[in-house]
């Protein structure tokens, strides 16, 4: 068989697995919600094989640097201030960009929760990235490390609020990469 040949016929099994993966998501999530509980979409909800791709591709994607933050700081005490709000500035040059928090901290657990709100976020995200979830609070973690999470920023920008979690004590230090 030529080079050729073979490049064709894993390019050819590599798409079929892809959709093929892509299907077996769609159809895990195509129940429909209860028409009167507005919150059995999101309790029913389970993510396609292929979510935990967009962690892996935050790597690559526009990330918030610190001079669209005010303040613009990179290191956060939330020993000395047990909540830190950022206003992250508006860049339309692109649609997302994410905001990589590292968590330091001395005892076991996240000692602090991240929250995104986006200023005007388009009606079809605004569900899934106008709002994100309390991060560290103990509602969603990002991948295997409980001390990282991604924040997506939306291009209109918006407000990012650090907040240490009351059970925590010690040393808390929260860092954007």
């Amino acid at each position: 068989m030529s080079a050729t040949k073979v490049m064709n016929l894993v390019l050819v099994l590599f798409v079929a697995a892809f959709v093929v993966i892509t299907i077996m998501g769609a159809k895990t999530n195509g129940t429909p919600p209860k028409q009167n509980d507005p919150n059995q979409a999101s309790q029913t909800f389970n993510s396609s094989p292929l979510s935990g791709l967009g962690s892996l591709l935050a790597n690559f994607g526009p990330k918030v640097s610190p001079k669209q933050l005010t303040p613009s700081v990179t290191t956060f005490n939330l020993a000395a201030n047990q909540k830190v709000t950022l206003k992250v500035a508006a860049d339309s040059s692109n649609e997302f960009r994410n905001a990589t928090f590292q968590m330091q901290q001395a005892s076991g657990s996240p000692c602090a929760s991240i929250s995104y709100q986006a200023i005007n976020p388009p009606a079809q995200l605004a569900s899934q990235l106008g709002n994100q979830c309390n991060l560290g609070g103990g509602n969603c973690q990002s991948g295997s490390n409980p001390y990282k999470f991604v924040v997506t920023v939306l291009n209109g920008g918006g407000t990012i609020t650090l907040q240490r979690n009351h059970a925590s004590s010690g040393a808390c230090t929260v860092k954007l990469q």
